[in-house]
């Protein structure tokens, strides 16, 4: 189990009806130590209690899950990498395109890369003339 999932007291509606808020563990007003969501069904009041507590109530061992806080799921990570990767090279590429057609300066230096051709020179046509 893990145990960052049973920090929050998720929202509930008790056996009469009523809705109740969820909430955080340690609420302001409670000791630090209360980390934990404590409860015996979705139906009953819910509170933040200590480890001790939790595992008694629910029943359930903190220390039993070897995965550690958060699950790693390297592919997606890979993925989001790439993805970032492509998206700063298109920024890049904007930059430069944008400051090739506006500054002269830039088309000096770019020139100098050997970076140049026909849309570095703006079309009158296109944008018509004064």
């Amino acid at each position: 189990v893990l145990s960052a999932h049973f920090r929050v007291c998720e929202p509930y509606t008790d056996h009469k009806g009523r809705y109740h808020f969820g909430f955080h563990c340690p609420r302001l007003s409670d000791n630090k130590t209360f980390i934990l969501c404590c409860h015996h069904n979705n139906t009953v009041f819910k509170y933040c209690c200590n480890e001790t507590e939790f595992q008694a109530v629910m029943q359930a061992n903190l220390t039993a899950g070897s995965e550690g806080y958060m699950h790693n799921n390297y592919t997606a990570l890979l993925g989001v990498w790439i993805y970032g990767f492509f998206v700063l090279m298109l920024l890049v590429l904007d930059l430069l395109y944008y400051s090739a057609m506006n500054y002269d300066i830039c088309k000096v230096y770019l020139a100098r890369w050997g970076i140049h051709g026909r849309w570095m020179k703006q079309d009158p046509r296109r944008w018509g003339g004064p």
